[in-house]
């Protein structure tokens, strides 16, 4: 139990400084945004008590260990694109064109889209079929849709407004 509670310090450092280089990168000031340095280490004790993760063989308490950090990182990845998204729609109702405003918003955008995929294609070659394999895949597509969605609203696609009405 001590070396969850360890494990949970060190990825509430690594979250804590990932969240606040991503915020300063994509230029937010968003303070409910600095949140990821608290979530991340409690959603890893959470699944560590969940799972049992103390009281495993160490075999098992590897394999075990991996698929906790893989849900951590699609939830992590989840937080980072709530990060972007207000940023993202600011941008998206500004109508500024800025090439400089919109490239790390973008930039964060295409890593959120294909570090899920990458995610799912590795796991997929990598283990057997089960449900934390599904649960993995889904947030992951979850996340995908979520990224594609946004960025649709940022070219104006989904604006119907401007588009012309149906004729009969």
């Amino acid at each position: 139990m001590l070396t969850v509670l360890g494990m949970s310090a060190v990825i509430s450092s690594v979250a804590h400084y990932l969240g606040l280089s991503i915020l300063a990168f994509i230029g937010s000031t968003e303070e409910e945004d600095k949140r990821l340095g608290f979530v991340a280490p409690v959603l890893f004790f959470i699944l560590a008590l969940q799972t049992g993760l103390s009281s495993l063989e160490p075999e098992e308490r590897l394999v075990r260990l991996s698929r906790n950090m893989c849900l951590l990182l699609t939830a992590i990845l989840h937080f980072i694109h709530g990060m972007t998204d207000p940023v993202l729609m600011s941008l998206s109702a500004s109508h500024v064109s800025s090439f400089r405003r919109h490239f790390p918003v973008l930039l964060v955008s295409l890593a959120l889209f294909v570090l899920p995929v990458v995610l799912s294609y590795a796991l997929w070659h990598h283990y057997v079929l089960n449900t934390w394999l599904f649960a993995v895949t889904a947030f992951c597509v979850e996340l995908c849709l979520k990224v594609s969605a946004n960025n649709l609203s940022l070219t104006g696609i989904d604006d119907v407004q401007r588009l012309p009405p149906f004729s009969v």
